[in-house]
């Protein structure tokens, strides 16, 4: 009978990995500052991002299918605007559907001199925010990143922390549906932002397998 439930609880397991893929997540940018571009302030906290429109008009959005695991630890790349780019940050082949509103990154090779181009500079000369939506089925999930950042569910604020820091890590529970993080990358580099949220569907195949457990044990329980 252990042999039984084990071969359950290995296929339920399988079953929940094969069905779990990434997440597609909306990402807008607005940054660019190798174009010498300019948000207004050299002193960001998430006091500036009351609205979108607080920035102006964006000068990237893409479709990122892949985890939000974006890390760049090397050296802090000081007022040097050839280090700490968003091709150190994100991973160009889970882009897709890459426009600029701004017309910054316009024509065939946008995408590319997006990615070429610095994140922000030591003492903030310039800086980069970032706006990600997604959708999540709900849990427990596990965030890190090292300059500003917010999660919200609608209008509802499940994560709030505004100011300039080390790399900080947090737990916290959302609720099923669309989320979205404000994130500000300041300073130079390193830049963290990972977020782990639970897999749509995933959790339902996982609670199908422990419901099969359960009733595999109550069988046993009452042949004794």
């Amino acid at each position: 009978m252990r042999a039984a439930i084990a071969v359950i609880a290995a296929a339920g397991l399988l079953a929940s990995v094969s069905a779990a893929r990434a997440d597609l997540f909306t990402v807008t940018v607005w940054g660019g500052y190798g174009n010498n571009l300019s948000l207004g302030t050299t002193t960001p906290d998430q006091a500036d991002l009351a609205g979108a429109s607080n920035l102006g008009t964006a000068v990237a959005s893409f479709t990122y299918d892949g985890p939000i695991n974006w890390v760049n630890t090397g050296a802090n790349n000081g007022t040097n605007p050839n280090g700490n780019l968003y091709s150190q940050f994100f991973d160009g082949a889970d882009i897709s559907g890459f426009t600029s509103p701004g017309g910054e990154y316009a024509g065939a090779g946008g995408l590319s001199t997006f990615l070429g181009n610095s994140m922000s500079s030591q003492g903030n000369s310039w800086f980069s925010f970032l706006q990600v939506a997604g959708t999540t089925s709900g849990g427990l999930v596990t965030m890190a990143h090292d300059d500003g950042a917010s999660v919200y569910s609608g209008a509802t604020v499940d994560y709030y922390s505004p100011n300039q820091t080390a790399e900080d890590i947090a737990t916290f529970a959302m609720p099923s549906g669309p989320f979205t993080i404000d994130y500000i990358e300041a300073n130079g580099s390193p830049s963290i932002l990972t977020f782990k949220v639970p897999e749509p569907g995933t959790l339902a195949i996982f609670a199908s397998g422990l419901l099969g457990l359960t009733m595999m044990m109550q069988r046993r329980c009452r042949r004794r």
